[in-house]
């Protein structure tokens, strides 16, 4: 009996029609040419000092920290850097190139390994390239090129749940499933529980040749490299987890996480559920391949939840979902002949699932224009004087300034988030620039009052009131949310600086409109919405 299903001619014709006509939608409804978001933004500094052989710091001539999280992407960002490759193309190049595999990968699957008709693959090839991997290409994150390592190691599980044990399929299942986990850390929990529920389904006499690729991959490069970043950073975790983890159960966070998976997924879902109602070994066995995903929602009580930018640390399941669905339901899809009203149905059902992913993800602008960026490049040319800023944004204005930065909040630094920020850190740099993102106008009470944050920025006015630094601005759309800006007055720039900041057209990172300095007009609460 044949195992999978060969592709023909007709399947390489839609593979090249999928993938040309997902990169024309990211071209069209899709601002490539915008700057990074803030976390983004993050990755792309370590990455430049990478390049630029200072190794995987935050600051030059500083130590190591791992604060970029996702380190495959960072280092492959770094290499084409390298190579000449501006850092937005280099990040461009990857997670679309990644995108456009992810697609393919997904069609594949679904046609090669359950062997159904062409239009069953279509469509949730369809729905990952309009979905919300463009966002995350448009705001430079590495998430598609995690996700593609997430759908190759799904993919090779999936070969293994329908026959394909052998060696050859394991050393690429346990390959892909480490380069997952080099990519992001809690990507090591996704293919271990893949290895799990294919020992429990199998057995383990048949699943050596794929055990022993395991243990080779991760009992050498994978440990070697775990051994290495305990001793290159000084910490076995990437630096965001000890601050956004502490090891608490953030139970919002799974709550998040749930949902965020339900949505993205939610056609995946309700044929899910309609598998319940189908043969009892067909839904155990898609039980079990389905449980890793599922699995892997239940990982982020660990984590709180900041920063989730557009669901993107729950983005892998999705291709992962559109993959195993037929593992369900393909046998009743593959009997239901295609002819008359059913392909009529069928193509409506296909356009209004690419009409809730473009209404989702596609219709309206996401990278607006930013203050931060704008003030970050006119502070560029004071780089090369040694100046530092402390900032609880650690994003574009760090990045374009390239100026010594103190993270605040601490993911970028080892020392806060280990420690703790005090004022006599803040004494070691004597920061020129203070940047506070707060949630008040100067005479108002505070909107926003999460204990962690608010401790923080107290702490940080309470240095600056002692040290007589100077209130420059206090820029926002609304006092409910505000960027304060301090500089030190007794710095050579301090003048030029100053008049740089509280002239310049501040654009608000969440409309792009010009934003006002409440310190020079005094907002009336009444004309303010939320």
């Amino acid at each position: 009996m044949k195992l999978l299903r060969q592709i023909n001619p007709w399947d390489a014709l839609w593979l090249l029609l999928l993938t040309g006509g997902s990169m024309v939608y990211l071209l069209a409804f899709f601002q490539l040419d915008g700057p990074p978001f803030e976390d983004a933004a993050m990755l792309m500094r370590y990455a430049d000092h990478f390049a630029d052989g200072h190794g995987i710091v935050w600051n030059i001539g500083e130590a190591p920290v791992d604060g970029a999280t996702d380190f495959l992407f960072m280092v492959s960002v770094g290499a084409l850097h390298k190579l000449g490759i501006s850092l937005s193309l280099a990040v461009q190049l990857l997670t679309i190139g990644a995108h456009l595999a992810t697609v393919a990968v997904v069609f594949m699957a679904v046609r090669r390994i359950f062997d159904l008709p062409t239009i069953w693959a279509l469509l949730p090839a369809a729905f990952v390239a309009v979905g919300p991997a463009n966002v995350y290409i448009e705001a430079f994150f590495g998430t598609p090129y995690f996700a593609l390592f997430g759908a190759l190691m799904y993919y090779r599980m999936l070969r293994a749940f329908h026959g394909d044990l052998s060696a050859r399929n394991g050393f690429w299942w346990a390959l892909f499933g480490l380069l997952l986990g080099l990519t992001r850390p809690e990507g090591v929990f996704l293919v271990a529980m893949t290895w799990v529920v294919g020992i429990a389904w199998h057995g383990f006499g048949k699943m050596k040749p794929t055990t022993y690729w395991f243990l080779g991959w991760f009992g050498t490069v994978g440990l070697g490299y775990f051994i290495w970043h305990w001793t290159y950073f000084g910490h076995p975790l990437p630096n965001p987890f000890y601050v956004k983890g502490g090891g608490v159960l953030y139970l919002s966070s799974f709550k998040y996480s749930l949902i965020n998976t339900f949505r993205m997924g939610l056609p995946v879902m309700l044929v899910l559920v309609a598998g319940l109602f189908q043969d009892r070994k067909k839904v155990i066995k898609g039980a079990f391949i389905i449980f890793p995903a599922f699995a892997f929602v239940a990982v982020w009580v660990f984590m709180s939840n900041a920063m989730n930018y557009f669901m993107r640390f729950q983005y892998v399941l999705v291709p992962i979902l559109l993959m195993t669905w037929p593992g369900v339901v393909g046998e009743v899809v593959k009997r239901w002949e295609m002819k008359g009203i059913r392909i009529v149905a069928v193509g409506m059902l296909g356009v209004m699932l690419l009409l809730f992913q473009h209404w989702n993800y596609g219709w309206k602008t996401r990278m607006p224009a930013d203050g931060r960026v704008a003030l970050g490049e006119m502070l560029e040319p004071y780089a090369e004087k040694g100046y530092t800023m402390a900032v609880t944004e650690a994003g574009n204005l760090p990045y374009f300034s390239h100026w010594r930065t103190i993270d605040t909040w601490g993911l970028n630094d080892s020392h806060i988030s280990h420690e703790g920020l005090t004022k006599d850190y803040l004494d070691r740099y004597r920061p020129e620039l203070f940047m506070i993102h707060e949630f008040y106008v100067p005479g108002m009470e505070r909107a926003y009052t999460d204990p962690h944050w608010t401790g923080m920025t107290l702490l940080l006015e309470e240095y600056l009131q002692e040290n007589n630094y100077d209130m420059v601005a206090c820029y926002g759309a609304y006092p409910a949310s505000t960027h304060f800006y301090y500089l030190r007055r007794d710095f050579p720039d301090y003048a030029p600086i100053r008049q740089l900041i509280r002239t310049m057209d501040y654009r608000w990172y969440e409309d792009g409109e010009t934003s006002t300095n409440f310190l020079e007009e005094p907002p009336e609460l009444q004309n303010f919405g939320p």
